[in-house]
């Protein structure tokens, strides 16, 4: 509401200087909180305006803000150009602090896409930059997605040492918007690493700090975005077990299932039809693959062109919806148990039961994958 009020009023006097800060303010707000279409405007906008007035140093900051939406919504190649972009500015200015920020974004953009090297020159470069300005928010996320490209590496020993490293700040610099990251990640290392009572006290430990960041937020609307639309605070719930009752399945073991679904033989290109493919990544704390075909060069994730693609709820209230929808012939109680039983706004039960029934006939293939569920539950 602030933000708001001073948009209005840098309007009514025409300065655009302030109010292309406060637009773009507001974008980081929006973005987040999960708003990420609402974030692209206040940042176009922005952008706009910064380079009314000529401030080449604004224009980087949009540019580099308009590359975080960009790898929100999976558009990697664009948020690197972008990205790119501004690094080589920030370089040539010798901007420190903005290139701390810029680098450690550009490190987890590479983590998410599975190179590795890049990213780890990324990271190491704003884990050093970061300790050097005493920015220990940057430092706290550089260590924790190092933590993840060397979990994604196979470099247990690695991993552990930097989601540890990562706690250790936090204790002596507590960021409590830093909670729920630094202790996903180690839950997820901990995970891997085949220490379960550890991993379920770190999982434990990022639940809490993400609710306690939750219960701020007195809009419901806004809350919901933040926890559903944000990856991390989704994927937390998710491992976690969010508001889905007995349904055990891990967000992993419901991927693994998709895949199934989806190829019973051998992955081919949803593109193309080719089985040349490859893994390239996973998205953004999920453990959702990504695919590059190497005949027409696209790439693709687990959920790209099925029914589930373009959501922002997890896997695994994805999969519970199906669920309902197959064992509730009627159409308002089933709106009403997805609601009440994913712990969702109705407006998103509503759109997300209208797109199963739209496939559920058209589709034979959503009644299999309700059996492959009902038999993995």
């Amino acid at each position: 509401n602030y933000f708001k009020a001073s948009i209005r009023i840098h309007e009514s006097m025409g300065a655009l200087k302030a109010l292309a800060l406060a637009l773009n303010n507001f974008g980081v707000l929006q973005w987040y909180l999960g708003q990420n279409k609402e974030a692209k405007a206040y940042f176009d906008r922005a952008l706009q305006l910064y380079k009314e007035i000529g401030s080449t140093d604004g224009e980087m900051t949009g540019k580099h803000n308009l590359g975080l939406v960009q790898w929100r919504l999976g558009r990697f190649e664009d948020a690197i150009e972008l990205c790119d972009t501004v690094l080589e500015s920030h370089r040539r200015k010798r901007i420190e602090r903005s290139l701390v920020r810029l680098l450690r974004n550009m490190g987890e953009i590479y983590v998410d896409l599975g190179k590795h090297e890049e990213a780890l020159e990324y990271l190491r470069e704003a884990d050093v930059l970061s300790r050097a300005f005493s920015a220990t928010i940057d430092e706290i996320h550089a260590n924790c997605n190092t933590a993840l490209c060397y979990l994604q590496m196979g470099r247990l020993e690695r991993a552990l040492e930097h989601s540890e490293q990562a706690l250790e700040i936090l204790q002596e610099q507590e960021h409590k918007v830093c909670l729920p990251l630094a202790w996903y990640v180690r839950f997820r290392v901990l995970h891997e690493a085949g220490e379960q009572e550890s991993a379920k006290i770190a999982l434990e430990n990022a639940h809490g700090a993400l609710t306690a960041l939750s219960s701020k937020i007195d809009d419901l609307d806004l809350r919901s975005s933040y926890l559903n639309n944000v990856p991390l605070n989704r994927d937390i719930l998710t491992q976690y077990g969010g508001s889905l009752d007995a349904f055990e399945l891990s967000e992993e073991q419901c991927y693994e299932i998709l895949r199934r679904w989806r190829w019973p033989k051998q992955n081919s290109c949803t593109y193309c039809d080719c089985s040349q493919v490859r893994i390239h990544g996973h998205v953004s704390n999920s453990f959702e693959k990504r695919y590059l075909c190497t005949a027409c060069n696209k790439t693709f994730g687990d959920r790209t062109q099925t029914v589930f693609a373009n959501s922002n709820l997890p896997i695994t209230k994805l999969f519970r919806s199906v669920l309902i929808v197959s064992s509730l012939n009627e159409k308002k109680s089933a709106k009403k148990a997805i609601a009440e039983k994913l712990g969702i706004h109705s407006r998103t039960a509503n759109n997300l039961y209208n797109k199963l029934e739209k496939n559920w006939e058209s589709d034979a293939g959503l009644v299999r994958l309700a059996e492959m569920i009902k038999e993995s539950c």
